[in-house]
């Protein structure tokens, strides 16, 4: 769907075109180069979640905290039962299924790695979401997909350890969206945006 060319060309007018916005969804990335090799770009940014492992009920469905935000009194004194968590974000090029994809990373405060069980037990995800989902200790399987949903794996560019979605349904479920956005805009950028829509559905990418 997307050449490695086009991957890059699409991030960068992206961030062209929401470099002045603070919008929620779309705001806080950048792109970074591979230090010795070229065309392995990716975007990047920190944001910060908490983590409900403890607190059961606590927080809304579509949160994700930033360390500026205003804290409600009515909920003050739950909200500091949860843990923050710094979540690292990462959009990489699938030179196998040709589409942007996104790739991830979660550790507490002191740097240690959540398990995927804290990891589903954070705002990170919007709420019930995996329903059906088989857990291991490093993939999260759905009944109906050869492929699992969320595993884990190095970083194309970093060779770090993160998690990531498995992209074998987004060339179809993008052009679908596309489609539906009814091709009135057609520049690069607006593939991204169009992506980070699709992911989250998924994935709460508000600050």
């Amino acid at each position: 769907m997307l050449s490695r060319a086009d991957f890059e060309k699409s991030c960068k007018a992206f961030l062209s075109k929401v470099a002045s916005s603070d919008d929620e969804v779309f705001g806080g990335w950048s792109w970074n180069e591979h230090a010795y090799l070229s065309r392995l770009g990716y975007l990047s940014r920190k944001r910060t979640a908490r983590s409900y492992a403890n607190t059961a009920g606590v927080g809304e469905e579509d949160e994700v905290l930033t360390g500026q935000s205003e804290t409600d009194p009515a909920t003050a004194a739950t909200c500091e039962e949860c843990d923050l968590l710094e979540v690292w974000q990462y959009i990489v090029y699938s030179a196998t299924f040709q589409v942007p994809t996104f790739y991830f990373s979660v550790h507490t405060r002191s740097g240690s790695p959540l398990t995927l069980d804290g990891i589903l037990s954070s705002s990170l995800f919007r709420r019930n979401v995996f329903p059906d989902a088989r857990k291991t200790g490093f993939a999260l399987q759905t009944p109906d997909h050869p492929f699992p949903l969320l595993s884990q794996g190095e970083h194309p560019t970093l060779g770090t350890p993160c998690w990531f979605f498995h992209p074998c349904e987004t060339p179809v479920a993008l052009t679908e969206l596309v489609r539906a956005d009814g091709g009135a805009d057609t520049s690069p950028g607006r593939l991204m945006e169009l992506w980070l829509l699709l992911v989250g559905n998924v994935v709460n990418l508000k600050d």
